[in-house]
């Protein structure tokens, strides 16, 4: 079991590594930053492949450009124009629900605090931390599929309860530059650490990885 220190260090690594590596970061859904934008594609994204999500966008933006135009429109328009996504109908409700939220209690804004995001349909923890990161640059960890398989492997830990674990990295590792790591660790999941046999013979930091380590007698 790794110490605290050691976590945190061997994090700053991987940070550090991957921003030399991915100096832009890493963006698949086409929001541009646009607190609007991200909420409506978060909440498409859920379960659902990004590349499928931008290609409704265009349509539904076009139909309901603003928080005042989705909080008034009824479910079945939306559903017509995300019905060839995975639970759609849900998503509609989901996605009126929260203009309306917006428009009443936050002043047509998406707040900058975890809390408040929490009450808006649609975010949960992770989507909370996606928030906080692309829109308001607050040093949060986002815990995606790519994010949880990557640190598994690379610190050896279990992450059965991802809240938890965002909650005690973040807290036992305060100066580590988890900005970075969110932006990062999508596209690093992606091209180098992938799901099925990731390219380790490339990867910047091999040979500070627990799984590595275990394996490389045998790579």
């Amino acid at each position: 079991m790794l110490k605290t220190k050691d976590i945190c260090n061997k994090l700053n690594l991987l940070a550090t590594s991957l921003k030399q590596l991915f100096p832009h970061g890493s963006l698949t859904l086409n929001h541009n930053n646009d607190p609007y934008k991200m909420y409506v594609l978060i909440v498409l994204s859920a379960q659902t492949n990004d590349k499928i999500v931008n290609r409704v966008a265009d349509k539904f933006f076009q139909r309901f450009p603003d928080w005042k135009t989705l909080s008034s429109a009824s479910v079945e328009e939306v559903y017509q124009l995300i019905k060839s996504i995975p639970f759609a109908k849900q998503k509609a409700i989901r996605l009126i629900k929260g203009a309306k939220i917006v428009l009443e209690r936050f002043n047509g804004q998406l707040p900058c605090d975890r809390d408040s995001l929490l009450q808006i349909p649609g975010i949960g923890d992770k989507s909370a931390s996606y928030i906080l990161v692309y829109l308001c640059g607050k040093n949060e960890l986002v815990l995606d599929t790519h994010a949880i398989r990557i640190l598994k492997r690379y610190l050896g830990i279990e992450t059965k309860d991802i809240v938890k674990t965002r909650k005690q990295l973040q807290s036992q590792c305060p100066d580590v530059d988890f900005k970075t790591l969110s932006l990062c660790l999508p596209q690093f999941g992606r091209e180098i650490c992938t799901a099925r046999k990731p390219k380790c013979s490339i990867c910047p930091v091999r040979f500070h990885c627990d799984s590595f380590s275990k394996r490389r007698t045998v790579i």
